[in-house]
């Protein structure tokens, strides 16, 4: 529903100036309260009529226009939407009713029907506002812009990135526009953050939204750390502008007087704050000029160039915009800035060897001083470094009195506070904070647990002792049943020649078995195999269990004998809290013992009981102490990520971080409340972090100089993955020899056995015995063929008998 009303002004007694309105609730309140309380001031007679309409009934429409055209009305105004437009035309070009529109500008100078019909090739329309869209074009180019995302929450706001769209394509510049319809401003914002979790780089934002809520969106979106990376851009221009939905209209009469206030009111000019206001023949706004304001961290709303209809886009160069040096009121000032020695962040610098002394700010080094003189430098401003009196971070004491390096800005006894500073609820209620600079958790420290040395049969690992015990039965009785079936089993038995005669035999022996279930399980094989259906049955479950067995050896294999495993008694914050051996603590008065103190969480809630009825106390004054007591005592050590990896990189390399952080946090610089350094510090830290001279200072101070290249990493099991050395397969290598040494020494025994045996037979001494044997087993033929042979005129089949006893017999 929209309010139609006929507004009669008058200057004179005599002279009745009559212009009929069509406005929304809102916008009728505001007309009706300026024309009423500006009355006397303007010596106007206001006569207003209002009545309620229905613009989408197209009948309703055209009898309101006809009854202002009834009560004399000169002209028409109201907010015209570029979809109602075409059909407000039709009528006001018609009848030749002036119209005067506060909406979007429509450059638009072809003729209508109605004009080619009267002749003329001009319209009545009047628009307030100028068109402003190669401007934002001219903008584009400037910053080369090629993404924007464009938010909007009105249908004048998507004409107007219609118009931008078909000025970029006339203009053949190569953008892409990303589009978002929003509701409200809370809309709007949540539009933004879900934007930012896609963790991408600074956007160009043009927010196509009131005033009210743009400065809405701003102020919220000031409070988050990613929009300090983006640009918005505002496309309106302040004004609250009015929506009319597409309505038909009804018959009317020509307006006779039309053509004449027509080109009157193209002929206005007045100033403006855009400047002269003077319109074209088209009724367009010329010669008008467009600032470009600006507001960011370094410096308040500030005019940084302008566009004009007659010189385009115009910047002012960097040089005049200087941010706060030069003649700043704090420069002169030298800021106290507190932090805590506490390696790698802050330590004092070794004395030089030549006997001169270090002075001022150079006597200290580290992560924190290098920071301080980045910050110094690009703010501007001198500074000196006081590590804080009590060496405490900053906690809230009993009587609301804060400790620390807190409680000294606090007390304005220094202006900043570089530092490994938790950022906190509490504190940030006391002092304020720039954007984090360090991002980071509580951690586990224990000590490093000794590594076991590789043991000489560390190659059977893979399988445990009772597998192998298993292992070893199962091959015996496989053995002896694979004995009993070719014992039983008459397909086993066959007959065999020999020089005896022939004679039935059953190659499955013990021995034989034996050898051939050995055979499967190295997955050799033999030369003998079973004939019958039980054998072979036997055979096939054995060769299936054998191939799982050492496919199952093989796959661990490697991994026991290449990767080099630690076992850590305590690998998460659950496993602290399930025992009570091992104590664990954490530095007293610091954001770790508030997280925990405040925690909710059952676990976190389990050790914080146990830490403050533990005796002596677990708490300690330092994070080097609390190191001291991982190092010599069964104490795990509750410390902040950060300092955590420092530790595992400095010499002697005895402790490790286990288990994933408990939280996330971050380090930020403190300062009073309502310090002027504030959003410049922030300003700071964040073109830092863009330059990744944050990311240069953590690796310079962290990991360069690194004496345990390993120790960085958060470990669960630490594994390191590294060449075979002798040790790890030293076992193989005995059981070759052993086995070596074993079949010589067999070897040995079956030979003397064989010589008493031949001794015995032939009736000869032992020693004449073992000499025939040597020399058969040197040269291959026994003592008398070894001095002359002859061989028979028949074939003959030539056998030793053992090693000397020689058969002869034909060949048939």
């Amino acid at each position: 529903m929209t309010l139609a009303c006929c507004v009669c002004m008058a200057k004179y007694p005599d002279t009745l100036h009559k212009i009929g309105a069509v406005y929304d609730e809102m916008t009728y309140m505001q007309v009706h309260d300026i024309l009423h309380f500006h009355r006397k001031q303007l010596e106007f007679n206001v006569d207003m009529e209002t009545s309620t309409i229905d613009i989408q009934d197209s009948f309703i429409m055209g009898n309101t226009l006809c009854s202002f055209l009834e009560k004399g009305v000169l002209a028409i105004h109201g907010p015209i939407s570029l979809a109602s437009m075409d059909i407000f035309r039709s009528y006001t070009d018609t009848f030749h009713i002036p119209s005067i529109s506060s909406n979007v500008a429509v450059n638009d100078s072809a003729m209508t029907s109605s004009s080619l019909v009267s002749g003329d090739r001009k319209g009545f329309q009047l628009y307030v506002k100028p068109l402003y869209s190669k401007a934002i074009l001219d903008l584009l180019k400037h910053y080369n812009w090629k993404e924007i995302w464009y938010l909007y929450d009105s249908d004048e706001g998507l004409d107007r990135l219609q118009q931008l769209l078909d000025c970029i394509a006339d203009h053949n510049y190569d953008a892409r526009v990303y589009l978002y319809k929003v509701l409200n401003p809370h809309h709007a914002i949540d539009t933004l953050n879900q934007l930012d979790n896609r963790n991408s780089e600074g956007r160009k934002i043009f927010l196509d939204m009131s005033t009210e809520d743009c400065e809405y969106v701003l102020k919220e979106q000031n409070k988050e750390t990613k929009s300090m990376l983006h640009h918005y851009f505002i496309v309106g221009l302040g004004i609250h502008e009015m929506q009319l939905e597409v309505f038909n209209n009804g018959g009317m009469n020509p307006f006779s007087y039309g053509k004449e206030i027509m080109a009157a009111m193209r002929s206005v000019e007045f100033g403006g704050i855009t400047g002269p206001v003077k319109y074209d023949e088209n009724g367009l706004r010329v010669n008008y000029t467009l600032d470009l304001l600006e507001n960011s961290l370094s410096r308040c709303l500030a005019k940084i160039g302008h566009w004009s209809t007659e010189s385009g886009l115009s910047i002012q160069p960097p040089e005049k915009l200087k941010m706060f040096k030069g003649n700043n009121t704090f420069a002169n000032k030298t800021r106290i800035v507190t932090s805590i020695l506490t390696a790698p962040y802050l330590k004092e610098r070794p004395q030089p060897t030549n006997g001169t002394k270090w002075e001022g700010n150079d006597r200290y080094e580290g992560y924190c001083a290098d920071l301080a003189k980045k910050i110094a430098d690009f703010v501007g401003f001198t500074y000196t470094i006081k590590p804080v009196n009590d060496t405490k971070y900053g906690q809230k004491g009993e009587n609301a009195t804060w400790n620390g390096m807190v409680g000294e800005l606090i007390r304005h006894e220094a202006d900043l506070a570089i530092a490994p500073l938790t950022i906190t609820a509490d504190r940030e209620q006391v002092i304020d904070f720039s954007k984090p600079f360090m991002s980071l958790g509580i951690s586990i420290m224990i000590k490093r647990p000794l590594k076991d040395p590789p043991g000489v049969f560390s190659f059977m690992s893979p399988l445990s002792n009772e597998i192998w015990m298993c292992v070893i039965f199962a091959y015996i009785g496989v053995s002896v049943v694979l004995f009993l079936v070719s014992r039983f089993s008459p397909f086993e038995w066959h007959i065999e020649d020999h020089t005896d005669g022939p004679s039935v035999t059953n190659n499955f022996t013990i021995f034989n078995s034996l050898w051939f279930s050995l055979g499967a399980f190295m997955q050799q094989g033999c030369d003998i195999e079973p004939r019958s259906v039980s054998g072979r049955i036997v055979g096939s479950v054995w060769w299936f269990f054998t191939l799982i067995i050492i496919s199952s050896y093989t796959a661990n294999l490697a991994a026991f004998l290449t990767v080099e495993r630690m076992q850590s008694p305590i690998e998460s914050a659950e496993d602290l809290a399930k025992q009570t051996e091992i104590k664990y603590g954490m530095v007293h008065s610091g954001s770790t013992m508030e997280f925990f103190k405040r925690s909710t969480i059952p676990v976190y809630e389990r050790m914080w009981a146990f830490m403050t009825t533990t005796e002596p106390s677990v708490f300690v004054e330092t994070n080097e102490k609390g190191v001291e007591r991982v190092r010599n005592e069964k104490y795990a050590f509750l410390i902040e990520s950060t300092t955590n990896d420092y530790i595992n990189q400095i010499e002697p390399c005895d402790t490790m971080k286990v288990g994933s952080n408990l939280d996330s946090k971050g380090y930020g610089v403190g300062t009073p409340l309502g310090s002027d350094l504030r959003d410049r510090i922030t300003l700071a830290v964040l073109e830092l972090s863009e330059n990744e001279e944050l990311a240069k200072l953590e690796k310079m101070w962290w990991y360069d100089n690194s004496k345990c290249p390993n120790n960085g990493a958060m470990i669960k099991k630490q594994e390191v993955t590294s060449s075979l050395e002798l040790p790890n397969v030293a076992g193989i290598f005995y059981i070759l020899m052993g086995g070596l040494t074993l079949a010589l020494v067999m070897a040995t025994c079956e030979f003397l056995y064989k010589s008493k045996v031949e001794a015995r037979r032939r009736k000869t001494t032992f020693t004449n015995a073992v000499k025939s044997k040597a020399r058969l087993s040197i040269t291959g033929m026994p003592e008398r063929q070894a001095t002359s042979y002859t061989y028979a005129p028949t074939a003959q089949l030539i056998s030793l008998d053992g090693w000397g006893e020689t058969n002869t017999q034909t060949q048939v």
